[in-house]
């Protein structure tokens, strides 16, 4: 072992469990039957025998396992007998070669199962838990049968091993059989977790994160760049000089206290290889990870990159598939520099902070995320409170000054590769009626305006604005396609990654749009792309799909378990235009019912986007679907093949009054200035096809520092005459300076929650005579 790093867990260092009651190798510790306990346990079986083979199993819990194929996932179980169920007794469980720490543990009955979660004791080589109350009598006539362990192996490879050395229930404040008192405790969460690693502000820095609990109170990051021809074990790490690293302290949904670690190092050598690894004040320390620096600037030939989405799940055991995806697609793709991941990395830190599921998605994945970076995005999932941001050492975008309303519940950044590559990220967590939202728009435009040279602009969000699942008609993703898709248009962005709705979906292409925002038309091409059977591409000879240039949206389904299904074209925006999927039998708009990873090639002017569906009981990939955008030389621009004869869908119209009025929609969001107003189309009214009227509901002023403000009975929008029938949810919250509302309108039903909420306290309200009782009522419970 490296020579600073002296410090370990001292498991058990047994390769092999004899029968019970036998001396393990070169230990001292008796490995004793269950039966010395309360209960009987049998023999240890594993129920996967494609990923494992049981190399022994004996009475007693006790059972060694190979690696066939290198994956993590195990799940053990052996029969129970001669035990009457009691809360507050202990469970030991002996293992070498494995980590017990965030295992899932539980007995089963006939009428249930029962999950251990209160950790008593780490020790070195076994773990103790204790047995809960039977709240839901799941063991009131019969008593426990089964007892199962389901797990990951970090860092499994093809061949190794790992052993329980037995199951013993005993009473509460007594050891197990084989401890004699002197095998010492220790604490797994003190070992830095959640490793993190992302481009801090450009890609010659590399930004850094790690977690502890709160018993560690400083830690290190030591990096050292790695001389040609050398490798790890000619490293001396006691003269490497470590970084002091900030730390921030959070208390998660369960109470458990954690400290958070941060470094970030920028300048590093271009083409070089660097060795890091974290250490802390108490000795303990992380696994040895890898970083290949880009070369220079000017010397990038091209880029590749993996995209996946949402690996949300609330069990350790899950995330190994996410895990699997991942590795997969390093695997295929080894010169991927890193991996866009386009949020829902957790299920459930959306309203508070879960430090489980974070470490356990890093950590699950650690063999690949400790030697690539991340460029990972906010999903709703992970949307708590800091919880993001937290995770990631990135220098986020400060767009909101004097405030942490940019970083909250995500963060905005982007970074260039080489001289033809921006990167822009982006938070769709933003609250669309709070002034942040505009603000956001405003920095991405600035950013899109500084680098409207650039050959290729890719944007990572995580609700998919052009997508096929049932989140696409919600109202903040219509905001974002109302605001989002004409920016992208006006500024030629190419490729826009998605996540969110846990489908397949990718769009035609929409031609840039060179004119106002506010009349972008969401016109796009309707002729499936050029194929070409045989073309040399990234040193192969493959199958190509030439679409038009242009903006394209990908949604990358998921890469974890849950899958939803499309919604029926009746009920899609009728601005989202779907490609033609050029491989037979595949859609631009499925649910394949498997994980996905993407795969983005930029080499020589061409721009190409390979989706792949991962079967993990076949260890395959398959190609799902291709895309590729050629712009070598001039050739492809929209223009062109417009006038080539691509087709391009939607309506065309002459007058402009008429092109926006067919462009309203119901639950449509509107912005009007002259009645410093957001307004969201309610209901339509038509005659003769056309749109004559219909209902608004007021959202939030423009202009949120007004002094006074009037809530008509009608506006005007976009040519058509609307009547106001109710005020959103905290509409005027928090607008301190408000001091005069009028409220013209008689046919207001309803006003949201907290509409009226800390705004100014000597605010007054002039209201029509009609309907005056009922609309006091209501202003008075809303404030």
């Amino acid at each position: 072992m490296k020579k600073i790093l002296s410090w370990s867990l001292g498991l058990v260092l047994s390769a092999s469990v004899m029968m019970s009651n036998m001396v393990v190798n070169d230990q001292s510790i008796r490995v004793e039957a269950a039966y010395e306990g309360l209960a009987k346990f049998e023999e240890l079986k594993i129920d996967d025998n494609k990923s494992w083979v049981t190399l022994n199993s004996y009475i007693g819990g006790i059972g060694t396992y190979k690696s066939l194929n290198g994956k993590g996932t195990y799940r053990l179980f052996t029969d129970v007998s001669g035990y009457t169920y009691n809360a507050g007794d202990y469970i030991s469980i002996k293992y070498d070669g494995i980590d017990l720490a965030d295992e899932e543990f539980m007995f089963s009955g006939d009428n249930g199962n029962i999950y251990l979660e209160k950790t008593v004791s780490y020790h070195e080589g076994y773990i103790t838990m204790e047995l809960p109350d039977d709240a839901n009598r799941v063991f009131k006539s019969v008593n426990p049968k089964l007892f199962r362990i389901r797990g990951t192996c970090r860092d499994i490879k093809v061949g190794d091993e790992f052993t329980i050395g037995g199951i013993e229930i005993h009473k509460a404040g007594t050891l197990p059989s084989w401890d004699n008192g002197l095998i010492k405790e220790y604490d797994p969460y003190v070992k830095p977790r959640g490793i993190s690693v992302t481009y801090y502000d450009d890609i010659y820095s590399r930004g850094f994160t790690w977690s502890t609990n709160d018993k560690i109170k400083s830690s290190e990051l030591l990096l050292v760049e790695l001389p040609k021809g050398k490798n790890e074990d000619d490293i001396n790490w006691d003269i490497v000089k470590g970084i002091n690293a900030s730390v921030t302290s959070r208390t998660d949904v369960n109470g458990n206290k954690w400290n958070i670690f941060k470094a970030h190092v920028s300048n590093l050598k271009p083409g070089a290889t660097y060795l890091y690894m974290v250490v802390n004040e108490d000795g303990s320390y992380s696994e040895t990870g890898t970083l290949v620096i880009e070369k220079e600037k000017n010397d990038v030939d091209g880029l590749t990159f993996l995209h996946l989405t949402d690996s949300q799940e609330s069990a350790k055991v899950s995330y190994e598939v996410w895990s699997d995806v991942l590795r997969e697609g390093k695997r295929k793709y080894p010169e991927a520099s890193f991996v866009a991941f386009s949020g829902d990395f957790t299920n459930f830190s959306y309203d508070n902070v879960n430090m489980d599921e974070w470490i356990w998605g890093l950590d699950t994945a650690s063999n690949t995320l400790m030697n690539m970076p991340i460029a990972p995005s906010s999903g709703n999932h992970d949307a708590y409170d800091y919880a993001f941001a937290d995770r990631f050492d990135i220098n986020w975008a400060d767009y909101v000054k004097d405030s942490d309303a940019d970083i909250l519940s995500g963060g905005n950044y982007f970074y260039t590769y080489g001289n033809d590559v921006l990167f822009i990220n982006l938070n769709t967590n933003i609250n669309v009626y709070y002034p942040e939202s505009e603000k956001q728009l405003d920095w991405l435009r600035g950013i899109l305006e500084q680098y409207k040279d650039y050959k290729w602009k890719i944007v990572q969000i995580h609700k998919g604005l052009m997508s096929t699942g049932e989140h696409s008609n919600n109202y903040d993703v219509k905001y974002y396609r109302d605001n989002l898709c004409p920016i992208f248009a006006k500024y030629n962005v190419d490729l826009v990654l998605q996540g969110h709705d846990h489908v397949y979906t990718r769009s035609a292409s929409y031609p840039f749009f060179d004119g106002d925002e506010s009349k972008y038309d969401y016109k796009a091409f309707s002729d499936a792309g050029d194929l070409s059977e045989s073309f040399s591409y990234d040193g192969e000879n493959r199958f190509m799909n030439f679409e038009p240039v242009g903006t394209h949206y990908v949604t990358i389904n998921y890469c974890a378990n849950k899958a939803y299904d499309t919604i029926d074209a009746s009920e899609r925006d009728e601005r989202i235009h779907l490609g033609i999927n050029p491989i037979k039998g595949n859609g631009c708009d499925s649910q394949p019912r498997l994980p996905m990873y993407g795969v983005v090639r930029i080499k020589d002017g061409i721009l190409c986007y390979d989706a792949y569906t991962y079967d993990r009981d076949i260890n395959e990939s398959k190609l799902y679907d291709t895309f590729a955008v050629d712009k070598r030389d001039g050739k492809g621009t929209s223009k062109q093949n417009l006038a080539n004869g691509n087709k391009v869908s939607g309506t065309k119209k002459n007058n402009s009054e008429t092109i926006a009025n067919s462009t309203l929609k119901k639950n449509q969001i509107i912005k009007d200035k002259k009645t410093n107003g957001f307004y969201k189309i309610t209901k339509l009214v038509k005659k003769n096809g056309k749109i004559t009227g219909g209902n608004v509901t007021y959202l939030k002023p423009v202009n949120r520092r007004c002094k006074k403000i009037t809530i008509r009975a009608k506006v005007k929008l976009k040519g058509v005459s609307f009547k106001v029938t109710a005020i959103g949810k905290k509409a005027f919250y928090g607008c301190k300076k408000l001091k005069l509302i009028k409220i013209k309108s008689t046919t207001i039903k309803s006003i949201g929650k907290r509409a009226f909420a800390k705004i100014n306290k000597k605010a007054k309200f002039i209201l029509p005579k009609k309907g005056r009782v009922r609309l006091k009522r209501l202003i008075k419970i809303r404030k």
